[in-house]
């Protein structure tokens, strides 16, 4: 489990972005401790890292915010944390599509069309994660 400062530190997002981001159920801490007041605190899982990481990417890759709520509830809905990690995300212009494990789309077509591909592995993005995480000193929860 990490803190807030060990969360920030590994998906390279500031705290205030990653407290907004739970405040309004974007991506939630798994854990909270303490109830409300002071002692308070959240506690962040491997998979929440990874999902706080692929966030960023997607929205470095020009995916608007309301697109990614979009996606999060459809993957939520569809998926849990293991066979999350199976999936791929492949983003272009301001579309997001889900591709199972096995699934390709002929990028080369989208490309040939003058369309920006990029696609997010969800195993790629936890295997960063992991790295980060080795070189904070910290450990992999």
């Amino acid at each position: 489990m990490y803190t807030a400062k060990e969360t920030a530190a590994v998906t390279r997002l500031t705290l205030r972005r990653i407290q907004y981001w739970d405040a309004t159920g974007l991506v939630k801490a798994s854990i909270e401790h303490g109830g409300r007041g002071p002692g308070f605190r959240r506690v962040w899982s491997f998979p929440d890292l990874v999902v706080l990481r692929a966030v960023k990417k997607l929205l470095d890759a020009n995916v608007s915010l309301q697109k990614v709520r979009q996606v999060l509830e459809y993957l939520r809905g569809r998926y849990t944390d293991k066979e999350l990690a199976s999936i791929s995300l492949m983003t272009f212009g301001s579309d997001v599509i889900a591709l199972p494990v096995g699934s390709e789309l002929p990028f080369s077509v989208l490309e040939s069309q003058g369309q920006t591909v990029m696609k997010i592995s969800f195993e790629e993005v936890a295997q960063e994660v992991r790295e980060r995480v080795a070189d904070l000193g910290l450990v992999v929860a």
